[in-house]
């Protein structure tokens, strides 16, 4: 067996221009480069300086626009528009929500999907407007229960309906101001409640069925 040694190496076409190279980088870096007959590097396949695998993928004018990661905190998956801005990311590690994330083309944050880390936080969806304000929110958490929220551009709870583990559904009205105004749903014990309170958070009325016999 013969064994070749050296600090690159380059693969050519017919026409001697350059389709693949493998060089030897610094810090421990390795990488392989793939070219299209153009002579634009499309594909990257390598070793950073962290030690994490990569594979990047670029478009005809050498632009990245895929970037798939793996190390030591986990892997992830980068989506990149023509501008060099990241749109989408999936990812996946210890202690971290494994999930999708969106940004808009001004690189706001616009839509999460994700699960985790448990046992905190179970799966959940959560929207932010043109702002970048987190705006609602849809979740089912450890304990079983289920909800939606909604917040206005100040980040203010406005509206929330939930779900408990002992099967009560409750529907909360918030105003501007962050007070709890209005709240209606059942009890466990089969009965129905309806409360309001003023704008300094006194309880002023509340209506309620019997419990169910």
């Amino acid at each position: 067996m013969t064994t070749v040694r050296a600090t690159s190496f380059e693969l050519v076409d017919d026409d001697g221009r350059v389709r693949a190279r493998l060089p030897a980088g610094p810090d421990d870096e390795v990488a392989l480069d793939f070219a299209d007959g153009d002579g634009a590097v499309r594909v990257t396949l390598g070793i950073g300086p962290d030690g994490g695998a990569l594979l990047a993928l670029r478009d005809q004018a050498g632009k990245t626009r895929a970037l798939v990661k793996a190390t030591e905190a986990g892997p992830s998956v980068d989506l990149i528009d023509a501008e060099g801005r990241q749109r989408v990311s999936l990812l996946e590690g210890a202690g971290l929500p494994a999930g999708l994330a969106v940004w808009d083309a001004e690189g706001r944050h616009r839509a999460v999907v994700a699960h985790g880390p448990t046992p905190e936080r179970d799966a959940s969806v959560e929207l932010f407007d043109g702002e970048g304000h987190y705006r609602v929110g849809l979740g089912v958490w450890p304990d079983g229960s289920t909800g939606v929220e909604l917040l206005d551009d100040r980040g203010n709870v406005r509206g929330r309906l939930g779900e408990r583990p002992d099967r009560t559904v409750c529907v909360e009205e918030w105003d501007r101001d962050g007070q709890l105004r209005a709240r209606f749903g059942d009890r466990p014990d089969g009965s129905f409640t309806v409360d309001f309170w003023d704008r300094d958070g006194t309880y002023r009325h509340g209506l309620g069925s019997q419990p169910r016999t």
